[in-house]
């Protein structure tokens, strides 16, 4: 671990003399661990969205300033844990906003009945009811305990955590035999941007070149390889870049390397940051808060990292603050008077592929509908349990939403991909792989339509 720390204090000690050919040369000269060897491919486009808009590769350009409101004002006393009588009534509190947001307009037939509830794994202890059949719970429990759900339709899409409205027999006390699901809650809100013009004249002056990467930045050592060929590239211009997004974590406690690490946590964090603003000065970089951050304490959702530059010349990083920004995780902002968008910095996709109850629909539609889950749910975390510890009693605070976003981050083991739902633009950039976004803005047309997606492998 020594040597990784070195590592490091040269690699910054270069980067402040901004001599690029010793810089690369001591890079490649630097050994990497087998995984890195691996990770170190040459630029290979893998899939592109939007690919008749220019994205700007070929041309020369300097980093430019752009507007950023960042939509949550985060207190540390609001991220304390809550009790688990706080998570209940959270939960209800959900349940009952839905009741009164969905449409009551379906035919209910003699001996039938309307309810809103939540799906769930009802537990009982550290048991699992029906070896993991789905429970419906709603603000009517009979004699305190939700009821179990047999279903008498061909078709659904559901999971623990999903909050329907169900049709079912009222006559069975044992259980809930459901003829209808309802999912279309009436919130009555739109994305920011609703027009669409098939001429649209694109300019460089009115691009934004945001570059995505998610964590973690490097593999089975603390050496950052992938992230310092990331910064190469920015840094030698190879791609456009006004904004580097990075979702954490910075210090991966999940590295093998992580028990063995002879430096402060950090220290070592410091000089990471130090390192991106002495390659990339003129970059904004914002930075993403992850539960699997070291020294991270919160459960989703969780506060922005804290971060205070400890050097005695403080001069060198007078710019740092106003370049650096850190979010909390999920987050929402403003991008220069456009689109709003929206970041989950866990693997939520995934935790829905695998706990989905689908009948009667289509394989191909499969991803779509779950990109539809953060939309119907107006949340972050439509479902649960998830792999990532999180905090319920927040559920109708930071951890959902009222204004949908035009762009949704969604970062995933899955393959990479940016699709369409319902006017907004998933973009999930896969781990340890870039996505560069390209969004034209002085414009009044829907974000998704004026801006272009290219996810590349380092």
């Amino acid at each position: 671990m020594a040597d990784d720390i070195d590592f490091l204090d040269k690699a910054f000690a270069i980067a402040n003399k901004k001599d690029k050919t010793i810089m690369d040369n001591f890079f490649d000269k630097q050994p990497k661990s087998q995984k890195d060897v691996e990770f170190k491919l040459q630029n290979v486009n893998v899939k592109i969205y939007n690919p008749l808009i220019p994205n700007y590769l070929m041309v020369q350009y300097e980093s430019k300033q752009v507007s950023i409101e960042i939509e949550d004002s985060y207190s540390y006393d609001n991220f304390l844990l809550g009790s688990l009588s706080s998570q209940k009534q959270a939960i209800k509190d959900r349940i009952i906003k839905f009741n009164e947001l969905l449409e009551q307009n379906a035919n209910e037939q003699e001996g039938e009945k309307l309810i809103v509830g939540r799906l769930i794994k009802y537990v009982n202890g550290d048991k699992i009811f029906e070896n993991g059949q789905l429970y419906f719970d709603s603000q009517f429990r009979e004699n305190g305990l939700p009821k179990q759900i047999i279903f008498a339709i061909n078709k659904y899409f559901i999971y623990p955590g999903q909050i329907i409205g169900a049709v079912f027999d009222s006559s069975n006390s044992q259980s809930l035999e459901i003829k209808q699901i309802e999912t279309n809650f009436n919130f009555n809100d739109t994305n920011l941007c609703l027009e669409k013009d098939d001429e649209i004249e694109f300019s460089r002056s009115d691009a934004t070149s945001i570059i995505l990467f998610a964590g973690p930045f490097t593999f089975d050592s603390f050496r950052y390889t992938p992230l310092m060929n990331l910064l190469n590239i920015i840094e030698n211009k190879k791609v456009p870049c006004d904004i580097l997004l990075l979702l954490g974590p910075l210090v991966d406690v999940k590295n093998p390397a992580f028990q063995n690490l002879e430096i402060e946590i950090e220290e070592l964090k410091q000089n990471i940051i130090k390192l991106i603003y002495a390659k990339l000065p003129k970059v904004q970089v914002l930075i993403v808060n992850s539960t699997k951050e070291a020294q991270s304490l919160y459960p989703l959702p969780q506060p922005p990292l804290q971060f205070e530059i400890q050097d005695d010349n403080k001069q060198k990083f007078k710019g740092l603050r106003n370049q650096f920004k850190f979010l909390g995780n999920p987050c929402r902002f403003i991008l220069d008077n456009g689109p709003l968008i929206g970041i989950i910095n866990s693997d939520i996709v995934n935790d829905l592929r695998q706990q989905v109850w689908s009948k009667g629909n289509r394989p191909m539609d499969h991803l779509q509908q779950i990109l539809e889950q953060f939309l119907q749910q107006k949340t972050f975390v439509p479902v649960y349990p998830i792999s990532d510890p999180i905090d319920l009693t927040k559920i109708n605070e930071q951890l959902s939403f009222d204004a949908v976003p035009d762009i949704m981050i969604t970062p995933s083991e899955n393959d990479p991909f940016s699709i369409v739902v319902q006017n907004t633009l998933f973009i999930n950039p896969g781990y340890n792989k870039y996505a560069l976004i390209t969004y034209f803005g002085n414009n009044q047309q829907v974000p998704y339509y004026t801006t272009r997606v290219d996810n590349y492998q380092l």
